[in-house]
């Protein structure tokens, strides 16, 4: 089940367009513009701001420019992916600058970054890449090894350190050895010490690496009631880590892996859904759907019943960042039923801030969200959020809404009051967007008769006479396209 509701189907059009949307960012031009600017940091909490940055703007423009004339609706796929792709870059290049503390780390590396078909940097073989051709200094390479778990990399990389350097990671008071964000390079440090005192104590060589827990077993009390693998595996989905989520799940023991999976689920959703306020440096928030997939596609019907139960609305958060927002859609209506009203309000709430943006499908995921909606869920969440829909700035969101909720829907909330909420797109003359809602209004005589005692009331307590004169003939023209005589 989980294999093929969570998989991502391109079709050829859009690998084509990912492609060309690639081609153009990492042409030397963009790729020195992009490495001379230096973006907020991605982990505080000032999450995004640097995409709202008149730097991060003019990049954008410097490409976006170099696509020639096409259909609006073919341009429109390729500006969105362009937009998107450009992010991927800056995440990736933010991330490993803060995670190595290296300003500079990315400037041999970014014309040799590996993509995956969907338009997405492959953290894995791009590290691989920077670690063969060793393309930074060895202290970062060792971390790039241990942040991917490559074993061999670690041990060989471990071996060229300098002694003084391996001296500071014994000491428990040293800030490298002990930062939260750098989980994964004091688990293979510990490693790697205890490999040297086993190799000096029996006079023998150790290439597997893993193996010295079993020669000298670690007593750190980091692990607490925990096994390496499983405390690696924790770390691993809290910070969004794909490649060392694998790489420590298949180190469990079988009896170990049914309750690691539901734990690695939950820390992975739970981190995800309060991404801003992540004590660690975490991948890229866009990371978290992917290592998610890789759980669920493990779990076996049950386990992925517990999951949904519990964790349909971070489900669909996930599946709202780049490169799954397809994959909202096509699970959006199988997971409705597991969703409280508030959760679904709260997701509708991020539906409508992600739409007003620049984005991959953000409009199509807001639509097919009242689309298929059940009529309670929809019904209730407009009543509930009136004030935040209509102070909505962007005409589409506004558009699209009213397009999707049935008459019935429309008749409820003029019937509680809702003709007010129209105040500010009357007064602006926005009649594209109101006749999107008119369109659909075949109200009863009594609804008629509410929305003119509202009206009356509404003009009366908070217009002087010369603001009513103003607005009664923009009022009179909406009241006729909804079939209402005054």
């Amino acid at each position: 089940m989980a294999e093929s509701r969570f998989k991502m189907d391109l079709s050829l059009q859009r690998i084509a367009i990912i492609n060309f949307a690639i081609d153009l960012w990492t042409a030397p031009d963009a790729l020195i513009v992009i490495q001379e600017c230096r973006f907020t940091s991605v982990y505080s909490s000032t999450i995004d701001d640097w995409s709202k940055s008149e730097e991060w703007q003019k990049i954008v423009c410097l490409i976006k420019n170099k696509v020639p004339e096409l259909k609006k609706t073919l341009k429109n796929q390729i500006l969105e992916s362009i937009y998107e792709i450009g992010r991927e870059i800056v995440n990736w290049k933010a991330f490993h600058e803060e995670y190595l503390s290296d300003k500079d780390f990315s400037a041999t590396i970014l014309k040799k970054l590996v993509w995956t078909p969907a338009g997405t940097i492959d953290y894995l073989e791009t590290a691989k890449i920077a670690i063969t051709e060793g393309l930074s200094e060895i202290l970062n390479l060792y971390q790039l090894a241990c942040l991917n778990c490559l074993e061999e990399d670690i041990r060989k990389i471990w071996k060229k350190i300098p002694t003084d350097i391996k001296i500071r990671f014994r000491s428990n008071n040293d800030p490298i050895a002990l930062k939260p964000d750098r989980v994964l390079v004091v688990f293979w440090n510990l490693l790697n010490l205890h490999a040297d005192e086993a190799e000096v104590e029996g006079n023998i060589e150790i290439t597997d690496i893993w193996s010295c827990y079993d020669i000298c077993p670690l007593k750190m009390s980091i692990f607490k009631s925990y096994t390496p693998s499983q405390y690696g595996l924790k770390w691993a989905a809290i910070t969004g880590n794909k490649v060392a989520s694998e790489y420590f799940f298949q180190k469990l023991k079988s009896d170990e892996a049914g309750d690691s999976l539901l734990k690695a689920a939950d820390l992975i959703l739970r981190t995800r859904v309060k991404y801003r306020f992540a004590e660690a440096v975490c991948f890229p928030k866009e990371k978290y759907a992917p290592t998610l997939w890789y759980f669920l596609s493990k779990m076996s019907e049950y386990q992925l019943m517990l999951v949904f139960k519990h964790h349909a609305h971070a489900i669909l958060r996930c599946f709202l960042d780049w490169p799954c927002q397809d994959l909202f859609i096509k699970n959006a209506e199988f997971l409705w039923k597991f969703l409280s009203f508030k959760q679904y309000s709260e997701l509708g709430l991020v539906l409508i801030t992600d739409a007003s943006k620049f984005g991959y499908n953000n409009l199509q995921a807001f639509e097919h969200f009242f689309q298929h909606s059940p009529e309670t869920l929809a019904s209730s969440f407009i009543f509930e959020n009136a004030r935040t829909i209509f102070n909505e700035k962007n005409a589409n969101v506004m558009q699209l809404m009213m397009k999707n909720v049935s008459g019935v829907i429309i008749e409820k909330f003029l019937m509680r009051g809702g003709l007010i909420y129209f105040e500010r797109l009357i007064n602006e003359e926005n009649w594209s967007v109101l006749e999107t809602f008119t369109r659909k209004c075949q109200l009863s005589e009594e609804a008629k008769t509410k929305c003119r005692a509202d009206f009356v009331l509404h003009i009366s307590n908070f217009f002087t006479r010369e603001e009513r004169q103003q607005r009664i003939p923009k009022w009179r023209h909406f009241f006729n396209l909804i079939g209402i005589t005054c």
